[in-house]
């Protein structure tokens, strides 16, 4: 599986052997500027999930909604979600993407009496018992780092699924 933003192929290849993939722009753009990354791997069932921001503005006693999606490879169970980081102080609620649903709108809130002053990092965590093994997986926040740093081709990857 990939990212959001990601294009994939998914294929049986037959049997071993030796292969050859042929990749290009859609427009039939192309030069020294242009690259690739390809990622081969086997599929195996599961799921990742992505935020579309990386920011959460709220008051103490508010609370702000973070959607949630998820893109699942031959598992359409549910899907548990938690805080994780620097939780302290929060309640989260509407965390479960339910079985065969795709994304979910969450409520992080800020408990009463909670400081106004500081700010908070915090990542959320994907579960789900898939064919008897347990999954999790970090929310992915890439997709808002492509918009937050739109002419750096691959952002950092240690700031992805940070939420403040």
């Amino acid at each position: 599986m990939t990212g959001p933003e990601d294009a994939s192929i998914e294929a049986a290849i037959p049997s071993d052997g030796t292969y050859l993939i042929c990749a290009r722009e859609l427009s039939r753009g192309g030069g020294p500027g242009m690259y690739y990354r390809l990622e081969i791997r086997p599929i195996n069932p599961g799921f990742t999930l992505s935020a579309d921001t990386d920011v959460l503005n709220t008051t103490v006693g508010g609370s702000a909604k973070l959607k949630i999606t998820a893109l699942r490879g031959d598992y359409n169970g549910p899907i548990s979600l938690a805080l994780a980081g620097d939780a302290h102080g929060l309640e989260f609620a509407n965390n479960v993407i339910a079985e065969g649903k795709n994304e979910v709108e969450v409520d992080v809130k800020v408990k009463a009496g909670e400081s106004a002053d500081r700010l908070v990092q915090l990542a959320v965590i994907g579960s789900a018992t898939v064919n008897g093994r347990e999954i999790t997986q970090k929310v992915s926040t890439m997709t808002a780092l492509r918009k937050l740093f739109p002419r750096m081709p691959t952002p950092p990857r240690e700031l992805d699924g940070q939420l403040e």
